[in-house]
């Protein structure tokens, strides 16, 4: 049984199909562990990734948020996750059960993006064994959510 609301499944219409389950998941995972998600935003057009680009709210032109099908309809390779209440202040447990439940599903999160190796591999430690408690120097990006997949083949289309 899922427990996604009918706006995560609106936004993960725009997600690569083969790979919707996987995302699904991590909202239906942090559900289950009782925190509150909710998908911010998952396709990104051209224009929208520019001004997050100028506005500093992303470091790369393109990314995997602006995946399309060879046909240009939306065809997103990651997701944005945040409390449904306390937005991007939520609190530290929430980024951690996010992280793990990406992990479980072979996906990633920029709570790591920007950190050296050796703490990536203890967040990520922490994070597996359920220490949502752990405390962490976050990455830049907690909310991110991605496959782990080469980008020249999602700009490329798939």
């Amino acid at each position: 049984m899922t427990l996604l609301t009918a706006h995560d499944i609106t936004l993960l219409s725009e997600v690569h199909l083969p790979w919707r389950p996987r995302f699904a998941a991590v909202v239906d995972g942090m559900r289950a562990a009782g925190f509150n998600p909710k998908i911010s935003e998952a396709w990104r057009s051209p224009e929208r990734q520019a001004l997050l680009l100028r506005e500093g709210h992303t470091k790369v032109a393109w990314g995997p948020h602006n995946a399309v099908t060879p046909a240009g309809k939306p065809d997103a390779c990651a997701i944005d996750v945040i409390d449904a209440q306390h937005g991007w202040d939520a609190p530290r447990a929430f980024w951690m059960c996010l992280l793990a439940c990406a992990l479980r599903g072979g996906l990633r999160t920029g709570i790591l993006f920007g950190l050296a190796g050796e703490e990536r591999t203890e967040i990520k430690s922490a994070a597996l064994r359920g220490d949502f408690d752990f405390h962490y120097k976050r990455g830049f990006d907690p909310a991110h959510v991605e496959l782990v997949f080469p980008y020249d083949k999602l700009r490329d289309g798939l």
